[in-house]
């Protein structure tokens, strides 16, 4: 089964706690797993069953709209890297989707040890170490695929609008990274509003 998305209007998160809006649009990598883990458990309490014995590991994945800036691709600077922006603009080219591994299950292929929940950290990473003390392999494994967790994902390019452009001046684009539900929900020559972790600006 697939994720459960939380989407939360971030106005209600300013309402809250100014501490916590400004900790989450500064740095919502660094807490992204803590708000998973929050929203997991508010489900929990209003429907206790979403975990059956049958899928332990349901996830709950988290989106926020209604930042309350919105930003030009021409605005943004490497101030902003790292942090949650709202970023407008038009959509040229898309990819397609793809699967992605988030955490590996790993066979070990000398002694058969399983070891579960390796976290992938944007490139395919094996377990540094066999965990069984008697056999110390650190390079040969197996990917258990039926006991990982993949996620779909699509890359996808928006491009200032030509109103946006000043004269004589290129268009600016950025790339950006679709996951879970949000895959393949625009196309081509849709104006959208994407809010995203910035992790880099070339």
């Amino acid at each position: 089964m697939s994720p459960i998305l939380c989407s939360i209007d971030f106005s209600h998160v300013t309402r809250f706690n100014d501490i916590l809006q400004k900790a989450i649009s500064d740095e919502f990598l660094r807490f992204e797993s803590y708000l998973k883990n929050a929203c997991k458990r508010f489900v929990m309490e209003l429907k206790p069953t979403f975990i059956t014995d049958d899928n332990p590991n349901k996830d709950i994945n988290v989106a926020f709209y209604n930042l309350p800036l919105i930003k030009r691709l021409r605005e943004l600077t490497t101030s902003e890297i790292g942090k949650l922006v709202s970023v407008a603009g038009v959509v040229t080219h898309s990819s397609e989707v793809r699967p992605e591994l988030l955490q590996g299950t790993f066979k070990c292929l000398d002694c058969g040890t399983v070891i579960k929940n390796v976290e992938q950290l944007f490139k395919y990473i094996e377990p540094i170490i066999c965990m069984n003390a008697t056999c110390q392999n650190k390079a040969r494994w197996a990917l258990l695929r039926k006991e990982s967790k993949f996620a779909d994902w699509q890359r996808v390019q928006m491009q200032e609008t030509s109103k946006e452009i000043p004269a004589g001046s290129l268009p600016r684009s950025l790339d950006v990274i679709l996951h879970h539900d949000i895959v393949e929900q625009t196309r081509a020559g849709d104006t959208v509003i994407l809010l995203v972790p910035l992790l880099a600006i070339s």
